[in-house]
């Protein structure tokens, strides 16, 4: 087996398939209504966090050297490019500690999934809502089982799993917002990075939501 190629890994080749493949129809209805609260959580997260003096003090500096209005900062009337408008709301979700937590994923779901996710929708006109939830459950979803295929001695050992676990959230979500196939999808997470074919996951990914 090349574990080299993500594609030809059948472990990142499986999580890849359940990510283009999850249809809103596939969600459970207890899973359709958990990941609004999530989500609505996330945002009054970011919020509340938009006036603190550290994210201030981003929305600012990035404000200052990026001229593209392209997506909202939330809870202010700035925009910046699809990138930044991503860091500076995922800062905002954790900006003061009040956001979700996965614990045996050891991972801040909603600051990684959202971030990302809405501003591809902000960038892809279209998406309809069923859409935009069933890109969300593939990212609460995924990135939480690679945080359980790490263990909690990933965090022990100094790493920020925002960062090393989160990106598999976010390319989930944003993979499946942009309608990504398996293919596709496969090759975003190589460009992660950690090695999304490094374990298998525990547990066949199905929707069946992040205990957040």
């Amino acid at each position: 087996m090349d574990t080299a190629n993500p594609i030809a890994n059948p472990y990142t080749q499986g999580v890849a398939s359940f990510v283009s493949g999850l249809r809103y129809e596939d969600v459970p209805a207890e899973v359709r209504h958990r990941i609004k609260l999530l989500i609505l959580d996330s945002l009054g997260c970011a919020l509340y966090a938009a006036d603190l003096p550290w994210s201030r003090i981003l929305q600012e500096r990035l404000g200052a050297i990026d001229t593209t209005r392209q997506c909202a900062v939330w809870g202010t009337g700035a925009r910046l490019s699809s990138p930044h408008a991503a860091l500076v709301n995922g800062t905002q979700v954790q900006g003061f500690e009040l956001d979700d937590v996965h614990r045996a994923g050891v991972l801040h779901v909603g600051a990684v999934v959202l971030p990302a996710l809405i501003a591809v929708a902000e960038t892809n006109p279209g998406m309809t809502g069923r859409e935009f939830l069933a890109a969300a459950v593939a990212g609460y979803e995924i990135g939480p089982r690679v945080g359980l295929c790490m263990g909690p001695e990933h965090i022990a050992q100094g790493w920020h799993s925002g960062a090393t676990l989160g990106v598999f959230s976010a390319v989930s979500g944003a993979a499946r917002g942009l309608k990504l196939d398996a293919e596709q999808t496969s090759s975003t997470f190589s460009r992660a990075p950690m090695a999304a074919s490094a374990r298998p996951s525990p547990v066949p990914p199905t929707a069946s939501t992040s205990r957040s």
